[in-house]
């Protein structure tokens, strides 16, 4: 037997669930070598840790938890990375959040071009917001970078790196 107190807490919890599928798309400022800190509403998990703060760099980097540059010593997912620049007005950088995803999006130009190919990645991740698990689809389309996904975690509290193979 439910309390009428207890159905209607079900109600609420239908409505913020309805509503948390809804994404929440924001446009991150014009910048070159600038990361910016995303604050997600559940944790990720990479390696043996997990992470609410994520920071998404200009340059194709996802580091997670603290603050990475070039070459840096910390978790992070790196895509296509080179100096690309995001300052002109067809260029961008955004994410959004749904309960169970991350889309992060980079409309980019190679640094000190002003004009010519963009270059559009993508970081399209499913969550489980219960474990923090996620699978991510990664795409690069345009000027290539390094060409690579690599993946820097924690293992046993000691920075591992990977290079993910890409489908052709």
């Amino acid at each position: 037997v439910t309390t009428e107190q207890g159905n209607l807490e079900l109600v609420q919890d239908q409505i913020e669930l309805a509503n948390a599928g809804n994404p929440q798309t924001t446009d991150l400022p014009k910048d070159d070598d600038y990361a910016f800190r995303m604050t997600l509403p559940y944790a990720l998990r990479l390696g043996d840790q997990e992470y609410t703060d994520v920071y998404v760099a200009t340059n194709g980097l996802i580091s997670f938890g603290q603050l990475q540059g070039w070459g840096g010593n910390a978790p992070a997912v790196y895509i296509n990375f080179r100096d690309w620049w995001n300052v002109d007005s067809d260029t961008y950088l955004r994410y959004s959040t749904t309960i169970n995803s991350l889309l992060i999006e980079w409309m980019v130009r190679g640094y000190g071009t002003r004009s010519g190919q963009l270059t559009n990645i993508i970081f399209d991740a499913d969550v489980n917001p219960i474990d923090g698990t996620w699978k991510a689809d990664v795409s690069s389309v345009g000027e290539s970078g390094n060409g690579q996904v690599q993946v820097n975690q924690i293992i046993n509290n000691q920075l591992t790196g990977s290079v993910i193979q890409q489908n052709t």
